[in-house]
């Protein structure tokens, strides 16, 4: 474990940043409570098992700050500055989708899982050249999960959203950064 990562581990209240505790959500935080997280590549099928293609797990960053130094800071700041709390119900929908015609959305389970959760990753999407962290309980099994998705394209994006099984459970949360020259290493 890095140096840094040590000096952030008692802050990061064991690998769930924002997830067991009401608090607010910081880039930083979930990056580098997933890479302090022993068990961080538990799942490396959770992505299929949901019904997406597989994802494989991140083996180009070692490090929390070896991905952290690919992200642009404007970025981070903006994702930041938004100040996102996981366990205010208010963002969830009423039903599945938004939609009235499917199921309603359990908010009390929704956070009952995210006490019980931490983040695993990252996983890769090497056609969008896209990272993903993903709240899941010791299990790997739970229904409701946060994914937080940073593509690393010409445009660097974040996008938070809160999923079922089956489906969205509320708006995502999109924050777009500056174009960037791509480099490849």
């Amino acid at each position: 474990m890095a140096k840094e990562e040590r000096i952030w581990a008692p802050f990061l209240k064991s690998f769930a940043h924002g997830l067991w505790i009401d608090e607010t959500l910081n880039f930083e935080g979930i990056v580098r409570s997933c890479f302090l997280n022993p068990r961080r590549k538990a799942f490396p099928d959770f992505t299929r098992d949901r019904g997406w293609i597989k994802f494989p797990l991140d083996v180009i960053h070692y490090s929390s700050d070896n991905f952290l130094d690919k992200i642009d800071p404007h970025l981070l700041s903006d994702f930041n500055t938004k100040k996102i709390q996981l366990h205010d119900p208010k963002h969830l929908w009423s039903n599945l989708s938004n939609n009235p015609k499917k199921q309603k959305v359990d908010k009390n389970f929704f956070i009952y899982t995210l006490k019980r959760s931490k983040w695993y990753g990252p996983y890769k999407h090497d056609l969008l050249e896209s990272f993903y962290f993903f709240s899941m309980t010791d299990s790997g099994n739970n229904e409701m999960y946060v994914t937080l998705e940073v593509r690393l394209l010409e445009n660097h994006e974040i996008i938070l959203s809160k999923r079922s099984h089956i489906s969205f459970i509320a708006a995502e949360q999109v924050f777009k950064g500056k174009k960037v020259k791509i480099t490849k290493n």
